[in-house]
């Protein structure tokens, strides 16, 4: 039988939050869905989360703080239930809740917030994947519609187009992508350079 936590299975709970989770690719979007089923399993709005080092934040603005100095707020007894680390990504996920009940905070209670945590470590590290495949997509289109131009402008093939934008990308200390861009735009002329001299 699945484990239950004040009428809630962790199974469910961690299918719902992933149900919740599928599509999203802005990492603003995936605290916030954080957020709302935080508020929603624990049954306050005193919740937090935020990604440090990354600028993303949501929910009580001065909860992290009140419990980084451990400052009771309205006899509440400040919890942090989970502090955990997304695999991958430039900083600490956290999420905080603040419970008004001392005996709120159980083993079943931080279970849950961890999930709720890992899931969002992952959602977070899928989506930076995501972003980063689209711009090795696009980088990889840009250089191959550059080496296109330089085939066809200078009857050169593949490889040799390929070596020339290297080559003036090393001597100009600029990204190869970058240099695809001027060459794509047009705003660079190799032959005035005499850069079509092996």
């Amino acid at each position: 039988m699945a484990e239950t936590v004040a009428g809630i299975d962790v199974a469910a709970l961690a299918c719902t939050f992933a149900r919740r989770l599928l599509g999203r690719e802005d990492p603003a979007d995936i605290l916030a869905v954080l957020y709302e089923t935080a508020v929603e399993r624990f049954g306050t709005e005193d919740v937090a989360v935020s990604v440090e080092g990354a600028g993303l934040c949501r929910g009580t603005s001065s909860l992290a703080a009140d419990l980084e100095a451990a400052v009771p707020v309205a006899g509440a007894r400040p919890a942090v239930l989970c502090h955990g680390v997304a695999t991958s990504w430039p900083g600490e996920l956290r999420l905080l809740v603040r419970l008004p009940a001392a005996g709120a905070l159980d083993d079943d209670a931080r279970a849950d917030a961890a999930v709720l945590t890992e899931l969002t470590g992952l959602a977070l590290d899928s989506a930076r994947k995501v972003r980063l495949f689209h711009e090795a997509l696009a980088r990889r289109d840009t250089i191959g519609r550059a080496k296109g131009m330089l085939m066809e402008r200078y009857g050169m093939g593949d490889a040799t187009a390929f070596a020339l934008l290297r080559r003036i990308s090393q001597e100009r200390h600029v990204r190869l992508r970058d240099l695809a861009e001027e060459v794509v735009c047009g705003t660079l002329d190799l032959s005035a350079r005499g850069t079509m001299a092996g």
